[in-house]
């Protein structure tokens, strides 16, 4: 096929509504998108593409710094009281991760292709300086990386 479809889902799923955690953090809070649901539309999207004769690339999530992201998430609502709900600061990247590893097994059941960005970003020793400052988007050099593998990757399926 001359078609392929990188998608990259999780990031924004797996996110909560910080302003309601604020303000009661004994609730009970659901992700945006929960684990079944996630994985639901995840398997759906890829069908399609599927469907459309498109081959299917599953990038695997770019890693969040959990401190900055904490410190982003916290502008103007109750530092303690959400990191009482989360426990600690890791439980941020952990979620994440667990949304990563979602999206993996989706990759896998569904036969796709994967381009392992987490990884890449995981092994480099500069990390924290490829997140910005709200934790969670590449900088430029984070967004070099990215642009390098995603090349060398297609590169790799073209031969």
């Amino acid at each position: 096929t001359d078609t392929a479809v990188l998608f990259e889902f999780g990031g924004n799923d797996c996110d909560y509504d910080w302003k309601e955690i604020s303000s009661n953090p004994n609730g009970l809070f659901m992700p945006h998108t929960p684990e079944n649901e996630f994985i639901s539309q995840y398997t759906n999207a890829i069908k399609i593409a599927k469907s459309k004769g498109a081959r299917v690339i599953v990038s695997t999530l770019i890693p969040i710094d959990a401190q900055k992201y904490m410190n982003w998430i916290t502008r103007g609502l109750d530092y303690k009281n959400i990191l009482t709900w989360l426990g600690d600061i890791s439980m941020l990247y952990r979620w994440q991760e667990h949304y990563n590893n979602l999206a993996e097994r989706v990759c896998l059941s569904c036969n796709c292709d994967m381009l392992d960005l987490r990884s890449l970003f995981l092994q480099d020793h500069s990390y924290s300086r490829l997140i910005g400052a709200d934790g969670i988007h590449p900088t430029q050099r984070g967004h070099d990386i990215i642009n390098r593998a995603l090349y060398e990757f297609m590169n790799t399926l073209a031969a």
